[in-house]
């Protein structure tokens, strides 16, 4: 880990040791490069901000749940990351191979596609609907789906990337037929 990820790490366990002050140092260490890579997801400057903001209120709200093992830096890019795409797919954009941001106005494809989704979805036993739902309609972590559902976080992911692997392949069989 480098000199500034050891750094991101030590001031993620200050806020989860309850240091309110490490919460500012850390925005300020960080701010900048989070801004950059939200640029590489969004358009509008503003945009970029208020996903980083979500992005420094995620970290406080699940310091708690940071392993000082893991690299915090990293943590919070992808934090940024996940918080942009999630962004993107509330305001129907999407972002193209080389960055380019394409806004979708064709509303009728969009929910098209997420009603093939649904049906594919259906075919599986409520359980898994349910888990599903809960991940990609109401953008829930593996964590609170494991909590509401009193499951192991492990055995939640396993099986939302297990639904999602067979409807991935249910699509690209009906493609090739």
């Amino acid at each position: 880990m480098s000199r500034y990820g050891a750094k991101v790490n030590k001031l993620i366990s200050a806020i989860k040791g309850g240091d309110n002050q490490a919460y500012n140092r850390l925005f300020d260490l960080t701010y900048n490069h989070l801004i950059a890579v939200a640029r590489m997801y969004l358009v509008d400057k503003n945009d970029c901000e208020d996903v980083v903001s979500e992005a420094f209120l995620h970290v406080f709200k699940y310091s708690q749940n940071f392993n000082e093992e893991m690299d915090g830096y990293n943590w919070l890019c992808r934090t940024v990351q996940n918080i942009a795409y999630t962004y993107n797919v509330k305001h129907q954009q999407t972002v193209g191979l080389s960055g380019e941001i394409a806004v979708s106005s064709d509303i009728e494809q969009y929910l098209y596609l997420k009603s093939d989704i649904a049906a594919a979805i259906a075919k599986y036993p409520k359980e898994l609907q349910e888990l599903v739902y809960m991940k990609f309609w109401q953008d829930k972590s593996y964590a609170e789906i494991a909590r509401e559902k009193g499951l192991k976080k492990s055995y939640v992911h396993k099986k939302v990337n297990w639904i999602i692997k067979k409807i991935l392949k249910d699509f690209q069989n009906s493609v090739d037929d």
